[in-house]
Protein backbone atom coordinates (compact mmCIF):
# COMPACT_ATOMS: atom_id res chain seq x y z
CA UNK A 1 0.00 0.00 0.00
CA UNK A 2 1.05 3.52 -0.89
CA UNK A 3 0.41 6.56 0.95
CA UNK A 4 -0.27 9.79 -1.51
CA UNK A 5 1.98 12.21 -1.47
CA UNK A 6 1.34 15.48 -0.15
CA UNK A 7 1.23 18.54 -2.05
CA UNK A 8 3.92 20.91 -1.90
CA UNK A 9 2.49 23.92 -1.26
CA UNK A 10 0.63 22.16 1.82
CA UNK A 11 4.76 20.70 2.57
CA UNK A 12 6.03 24.31 2.74
CA UNK A 13 2.99 25.19 5.03
CA UNK A 14 3.33 22.42 7.59
CA UNK A 15 7.07 22.47 7.59
CA UNK A 16 8.13 25.18 9.93
CA UNK A 17 4.99 24.06 12.40
CA UNK A 18 6.81 20.60 12.25
CA UNK A 19 10.41 22.40 13.34
CA UNK A 20 9.02 24.44 15.71
CA UNK A 21 7.15 21.36 18.03
CA UNK A 22 10.27 19.11 17.56
CA UNK A 23 12.36 22.25 18.95
CA UNK A 24 9.62 22.51 22.19
CA UNK A 25 9.97 18.80 22.31
CA UNK A 26 14.03 19.13 22.87
CA UNK A 27 13.91 21.99 24.96
CA UNK A 28 10.94 20.27 26.99
CA UNK A 29 13.64 17.53 27.51
CA UNK A 30 16.52 19.43 28.05
CA UNK A 31 14.79 21.31 31.07
CA UNK A 32 13.72 18.30 32.65
CA UNK A 33 17.13 16.36 32.10
CA UNK A 34 19.06 19.41 33.89
CA UNK A 35 16.67 19.39 36.70
CA UNK A 36 17.06 16.14 37.01
CA UNK A 37 21.50 16.62 37.11
CA UNK A 38 20.36 19.21 40.04
CA UNK A 39 18.17 17.13 42.17
CA UNK A 40 20.60 14.63 41.82
CA UNK A 41 23.53 17.12 42.13
CA UNK A 42 21.94 18.22 45.60
CA UNK A 43 21.22 14.87 46.95
CA UNK A 44 24.95 14.01 46.21
CA UNK A 45 26.17 17.06 47.98
CA UNK A 46 23.35 17.72 50.64
CA UNK A 47 24.73 17.69 54.88
CA UNK A 48 24.18 13.91 55.84
CA UNK A 49 21.42 13.36 58.20
CA UNK A 50 21.62 14.21 61.71
CA UNK A 51 23.01 10.86 63.20
CA UNK A 52 22.34 11.45 66.83
CA UNK A 53 20.66 14.22 68.85
CA UNK A 54 21.51 15.94 72.15
CA UNK A 55 19.77 17.40 74.72
CA UNK A 56 19.53 18.22 78.02
CA UNK A 57 16.98 15.28 80.15
CA UNK A 58 14.77 17.49 81.57
CA UNK A 59 15.69 22.03 80.69
CA UNK A 60 13.28 23.23 83.70
CA UNK A 61 15.44 21.22 86.34
CA UNK A 62 18.84 23.12 84.85
CA UNK A 63 20.29 25.08 87.51
CA UNK A 64 20.08 28.90 87.23
CA UNK A 65 22.02 30.04 90.47
CA UNK A 66 24.33 29.00 92.73
CA UNK A 67 26.81 30.34 94.62
CA UNK A 68 29.86 30.79 93.99
CA UNK A 69 32.43 27.53 93.85
CA UNK A 70 29.80 25.48 94.78
CA UNK A 71 28.47 22.48 92.52
CA UNK A 72 25.87 21.88 90.41
CA UNK A 73 24.07 19.08 88.40
CA UNK A 74 22.59 18.58 85.13
CA UNK A 75 21.67 16.00 83.19
CA UNK A 76 21.90 15.60 79.10
CA UNK A 77 21.06 13.18 77.25
CA UNK A 78 21.44 11.30 73.53
CA UNK A 79 19.67 9.14 71.15
CA UNK A 80 21.05 7.74 68.05
CA UNK A 81 19.26 7.70 64.49
CA UNK A 82 20.88 4.49 63.62
CA UNK A 83 20.31 0.99 63.89
CA UNK A 84 23.41 0.10 65.89
CA UNK A 85 25.01 1.36 69.69
CA UNK A 86 27.67 3.96 68.34
CA UNK A 87 30.63 5.53 71.00
CA UNK A 88 30.81 9.31 70.59
CA UNK A 89 32.83 11.79 72.65
CA UNK A 90 31.14 14.11 74.72
CA UNK A 91 33.11 17.56 75.94
CA UNK A 92 31.50 19.41 78.81
CA UNK A 93 33.58 23.26 78.45
CA UNK A 94 32.46 26.13 80.35
CA UNK A 95 32.86 30.40 79.40
CA UNK A 96 34.68 31.14 82.06
CA UNK A 97 37.59 28.89 81.05
CA UNK A 98 39.28 27.52 77.86
CA UNK A 99 40.10 24.05 79.18
CA UNK A 100 37.74 21.35 78.95
CA UNK A 101 35.72 20.72 82.49
CA UNK A 102 35.29 17.23 81.51
CA UNK A 103 35.51 14.81 78.61
CA UNK A 104 34.36 11.65 78.07
CA UNK A 105 32.43 9.12 75.84
CA UNK A 106 28.80 8.59 75.52
CA UNK A 107 26.85 5.21 73.99
CA UNK A 108 23.97 6.60 72.17
CA UNK A 109 21.93 3.65 71.66
CA UNK A 110 18.97 3.74 68.88
CA UNK A 111 15.55 5.11 69.72
CA UNK A 112 16.71 4.83 73.48
CA UNK A 113 18.10 8.27 75.65
CA UNK A 114 21.26 7.74 77.34
CA UNK A 115 21.46 10.01 79.77
CA UNK A 116 24.56 11.46 81.49
CA UNK A 117 24.57 13.40 84.97
CA UNK A 118 27.29 15.90 85.02
CA UNK A 119 28.55 17.79 88.37
CA UNK A 120 30.75 20.96 87.76
CA UNK A 121 31.61 23.34 89.81
CA UNK A 122 30.83 27.15 89.30
CA UNK A 123 33.95 29.20 89.41
CA UNK A 124 34.88 31.02 92.20
CA UNK A 125 35.79 34.65 90.54
CA UNK A 126 32.89 35.00 88.02
CA UNK A 127 29.20 36.01 88.84
CA UNK A 128 28.08 33.65 85.99
CA UNK A 129 29.12 30.65 84.29
CA UNK A 130 28.11 29.11 80.97
CA UNK A 131 28.13 25.38 79.98
CA UNK A 132 28.40 23.77 76.64
CA UNK A 133 27.84 20.29 76.04
CA UNK A 134 29.18 19.47 72.57
CA UNK A 135 29.56 16.56 70.50
CA UNK A 136 32.88 17.23 68.20
CA UNK A 137 32.77 14.70 65.78
CA UNK A 138 28.66 15.66 65.60
CA UNK A 139 28.49 19.33 65.27
CA UNK A 140 25.96 19.58 67.79
CA UNK A 141 26.09 21.63 71.26
CA UNK A 142 23.85 22.83 73.81
CA UNK A 143 24.61 24.93 76.66
CA UNK A 144 23.27 27.00 79.80
CA UNK A 145 23.94 29.58 82.11
CA UNK A 146 24.21 29.77 85.55
CA UNK A 147 24.36 33.16 87.65
CA UNK A 148 25.81 33.53 90.94
CA UNK A 149 23.26 33.81 93.60
CA UNK A 150 24.27 36.72 96.42
CA UNK A 151 23.41 36.18 99.67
Amino acid sequence: MRFPRLPDAYVSKIRPVVALVCCTIVAALFISLRHHIANVWHDATADPQQLVQLYFQDSTALPRQAKAGSTVSFSFATVANQSSDVPYIITVTTSSTTRAVSQGTIHATSGKASVVTQTVTLPADSDSATYFVTLPTQSETIHFQVKEMHS
